[in-house]
Order: structure tokens, then C-alpha cells, then sequence
């Protein structure tokens, strides 16, 4: 199985990890504190699981490693559900109507053709198995039919977000994607504590002196 291990900090880049046609990244898309009850002023973390499709190959599934298992393990947090729509992509309409505003960063499940790869609600994915959402950790197999207008492309597939995440929190990203003997995956995306990022600073500073 194809393992990868990635920083995401202001100075290290995300890295993409490839498999049989496909790539995948995970792409920081906001952060602040929520407005809407019950979590006024809580910190969050959203995040896309993004997918690229270079040919005819496209994937049809993902999922974790085995049937129930988790694809994704949280440390540091927890995992944030706006109950306005549960796991399907959120409706954009209602992103400006006071008391939904925080809806569009809920922990969902997509498709090409649901939002955010499309301008409205769109389709949302079947599931083979699940969802289970627990609190540290999301449990799903989920999966479109390829139409044949679905690649090449990006595409976001889930959006996760970390309520309350702690100094050093980190997601663990074990699922495989498309055809499950084939392209398998493993990355795991960590967010140093305040400590090392100012190591990493530091170091950084005393290379630019040396030159």
C-alpha cells in the first residue's frame, strides 16, 4: 500500500499522493470561529478530500481500508455536524440566511456533480456502507456510476471539519479509492503545535543568514 506522510504548516506545501491515474490532496479551505448556536465562537478547521482524475479510469469508490472501517481518525478535536443537512453537500442558498451561515462547513459527502463541484445542491454519492459519523472518527463507503463526462478533473469528494482543534491536532487518512485492490492509499495530514512551528521558522531564518 502506497504511504505518504505530509506537513500542512504556512511553510510546507500539501503534497498529492498518486495512484493508478488518480491523485488525491488535502486542501485547507477555511478557518475562524463559527457564528451559528450552539457553537458561537468555537474554532474550526475545514478541510476538502480532492480527487484528480487523468483518465478513463475513473474511480467508482472509496472508502476505508476494509467495509466499516474508518477512513479518516481524528486527534486533537472533533468532528463538526451542522445539523441542517447531515452528510449530504449543503445547499448554497441558504449560506447567507441567518442562523445556516455555518452549513457550508459541515462534514459532508459529495459527487462531481454536488456542491462544491457544482453551483447548486446537486447529486449526492450513494453509500455502499454507512454513513457513521462518530465524533473522532467518519465511517463510509460511497460512490458514483462514471458517465463518461466525469474526467479528467479535480473534484472534491468530502469536506471535513475539525470542531475545536487542539495544538497538534492531526486527521489519519487510511481509504482507498477506485478500484479497491488497485489504487489503495494512505497520507495523513498534521498540524505541528505553535512550538515547532516556530522551530520551523527559526531554522528557516538561520538557512537565509547562512547564505
Amino acid at each position: 500500500m502506497l504511504k505518504k506522510l505530509f506537513a500542512v504548516t504556512a511553510l510546507v506545501a500539501v503534497v498529492s499522493v498518486a495512484s493508478a491515474g488518480i491523485t488525491a490532496d488535502v486542501v485547507k479551505v477555511s478557518e475562524g470561529a463559527l457564528i451559528n448556536a450552539p457553537n458561537i465562537g468555537v474554532p474550526y478547521s475545514s478541510w476538502d478530500l480532492q480527487v484528480t482524475v487523468t483518465g478513463a479510469d475513473a474511480w467508482t469508490v472509496a472508502g476505508g481500508p476494509a467495509v466499516g472501517q474508518p477512513w479518516i481518525t481524528l486527534t486533537g478535536g472533533t468532528f463538526y455536524q451542522n445539523g441542517a443537512n447531515d452528510t449530504n453537500p449543503p445547499n448554497p442558498a441558504f449560506f447567507g440566511v441567518p442562523g445556516f451561515e455555518d452549513s457550508q462547513w459541515t462534514s459532508f459527502y459529495t459527487t462531481h456533480l454536488g456542491w462544491p463541484n457544482t453551483a447548486g445542491v446537486g447529486v449526492s454519492p450513494g453509500f455502499a456502507f454507512g454513513p457513521i459519523d462518530n465524533p473522532t472518527s467518519l465511517i463510509a463507503d460511497w460512490f458514483w456510476t462514471p458517465d463518461g463526462n466525469d474526467y479528467p478533473g479535480t473534484f472534491t469528494i468530502a469536506r471535513v471539519t475539525v470542531l475545536d482543534p487542539q495544538p497538534g491536532w492531526h486527521g489519519d487518512i487510511d481509504m482507498q479509492i477506485g478500484s479497491r485492490l488497485v489504487s489503495p492509499f494512505v497520507f495523513t495530514a498534521t498540524i505541528p503545535e505553535p512550538g515547532s512551528l516556530a522551530l520551523l521558522a527559526l531554522g528557516g531564518l538561520a538557512l537565509l543568514r547562512r547564505r
